[in-house]
């Protein structure tokens, strides 16, 4: 098998890696996948670079065990508040009598346009154009080999914390793996999950994690729309810990045995007594998965206000669909479509060959879709762009350098 490439999951309560590559028929095939507890990172920040850096060599080593072969073009994620989506626009001027735009020009406007709001604190992610406008004629989709006299470009531009991205491409790096891209979670998992239809009639996608939540929309083939926000399952398990006063490790486990926001979870009455915290809890369902549901209600009106800030975000929208470990939770789809009003579309990850429990389980989707991703771009770049390669290979080597110098 050959193009070897590794999607890496760095998420707050997991780290899941995907080892993938090319069949001699063309198809991607999923080789390997290895689950390690998180540890280090907090809502997507590094808290403990070694210990982060332990829980990718053991996520990346179970893959690389299961698939006989090293991973190798590492495709990483990136989440966390500071991620941002921005709409930019850049103009540049081609000639006073006007000329023949060629592809140098787009991608001088691209490069332009991207870097308008970046500041020393702050770089680039991902940008895709939603649209350029040659001599005042908006609505071009393709400038390529227009003629005009300037070159306008609204792009949508997502960036991040430098140290932000530095820290994760460190771990990544230092574990002794070649890190290739890093991206958003979500735009490498809609890329995955969404067909054309659904990225052209507009789709709100949902990646609810541990400690964060994303949120993307897409509309006339495009994404036009991307927050994150410091939500998650996590959060869930923070009010059970809080109401019966155990440990968070403990509610966790609480939580994963008998908790649920379905219609019938909210009814059906079970006592469970669990020997926790070197005591006696007794767990009433009725009243646990209330608590959760009251819960699950604020943290969707937090994303509610995020989402409302999008021209593109109504409730008549055709569909979404949720992603992301958080959202195995037992009546959290039934939860989001009540409260959205917009019908759920289910997923699986399709055009890929994997053991079936992959393709439509959150807990791998984001690695297998990172892999993809990776793959992906290098068959065919298209319209979109990421840091690429030669980014992080510089900025790694300028952080090296620094460490070397200090220490």
């Amino acid at each position: 098998m050959r193009n070897i490439m590794t999607g890496l999951d760095i998420g707050t309560s997991k780290i899941c890696a995907a080892i993938a590559g090319v069949s001699p028929d063309g198809k991607i095939e999923i080789r390997g996948i290895g689950l390690a507890e998180a540890k280090g990172i907090n809502k997507g920040f590094v808290s403990s670079l070694d210990k982060l850096i332990d829980s990718v060599s053991t996520a990346v080593k179970a893959a690389e065990d299961e698939a006989g072969v090293k991973a190798h073009n590492v495709v990483t994620n990136i989440s966390g508040s500071s991620v941002a989506g921005k709409l930019n626009e850049g103009l540049v001027h081609l000639s006073r009598r006007g000329r023949e735009i060629t592809r140098r020009d787009i991608n001088g406007a691209i490069e332009t346009t991207k870097n308008i709001s970046l500041t020393l604190e702050r770089d680039f992610l991902y940008c895709v154009p939603q649209e350029f406008v040659v001599d005042d004629n908006a609505g071009v989709e393709d400038a390529l080999g227009l003629f005009g006299t300037k070159l306008k470009v609204r792009l949508y531009v997502i960036t991040a914390l430098a140290t932000h991205i530095q820290n994760i491409s460190k771990a990544v790096s230092y574990a002794g793996y070649e890190l290739t891209d890093i991206v958003p979670t979500l735009v490498a998992s809609a890329s995955c999950i969404l067909r054309d239809e659904h990225k052209e009639n507009g789709t709100l996608v949902i990646d609810m994690g541990g400690g964060i939540t994303e949120l993307a929309i897409y509309k006339n083939g495009m994404l036009r729309f991307f927050d994150s926000v410091n939500v998650g399952g996590m959060d869930l398990t923070a009010s059970l810990s809080a109401h019966f006063k155990i440990s968070f490790e403990s509610a966790e486990m609480i939580k994963r045995k008998c908790a649920g926001i379905s219609k019938e979870d909210l009814s059906k009455e079970k006592k469970s007594i669990f020997d926790v915290d070197n005591r006696h809890v007794t767990v009433n369902s009725i009243i646990i998965n209330n608590l959760l549901k009251e819960r699950f209600e604020e943290i969707f009106y937090i994303l509610n206000d995020r989402l409302k800030s999008s021209e593109f975000f109504s409730d008549s929208m055709p569909a979404f669909m949720v992603t992301g470990g958080s959202s195995l939770l037992s009546g959290a789809h039934e939860s989001f479509e009540d409260l959205l009003n917009i019908p759920i579309k289910r997923w699986r990850i399709e055009e890929i060959d994997a053991d079936p429990s992959y393709l439509s389980n959150p807990v791998y989707s984001a690695a297998i879709s990172l892999a993809k991703y990776g793959l992906d771009k290098e068959k065919k770049p298209g319209r979109t762009y990421s840091r690429g390669k030669s980014f992080l290979l510089d900025s790694v080597s300028r952080m090296r350098a620094f460490l070397d110098d200090y220490f």
